[in-house]
């Protein structure tokens, strides 16, 4: 049961697109590691002479990767957008004003305008 939970939650996909690098990086490290705990517990269920000692460990690693993977997931976080509001606000306002041209040389007016 352990193994296939583990399973199913790496089998959902979490959306990274528009998350910040930190969280998107704890995401996939944590996929990562509960990749490895389906390999271990793969490697212990294949042994035909694993002790109960190797099953508990292996189980223990698989319920902890869950937890980890499924905490992942939900520290995915937005990139915050605010700070670029303003900063495109005023440079919207800056290309909006026309400046005084007159008495500006041509080859000024021209670099201005383009």
């Amino acid at each position: 049961p352990a193994k296939e939970g583990l399973s199913q939650e790496l089998n959902k996909d979490a959306a990274t697109a528009g998350k910040t690098d930190a969280s998107k990086q704890a995401y996939e490290e944590a996929k990562q590691q509960a990749q490895e705990a389906l390999n271990k517990a793969d490697e212990v269920i294949n042994n035909a002479n694993a002790s109960e000692t190797e099953v508990n460990e292996a189980k223990q690693k698989l319920e902890d990767a869950k937890q980890k993977l499924e905490e992942a997931k939900a520290g995915l976080t937005d990139v915050n957008k605010q700070p670029l509001i303003p900063a495109k606000e005023g440079l919207s306002q800056e290309l909006n004003k026309d400046a005084a041209t007159a008495g500006k040389t041509d080859a000024s007016k021209q670099a201005y305008e383009h």
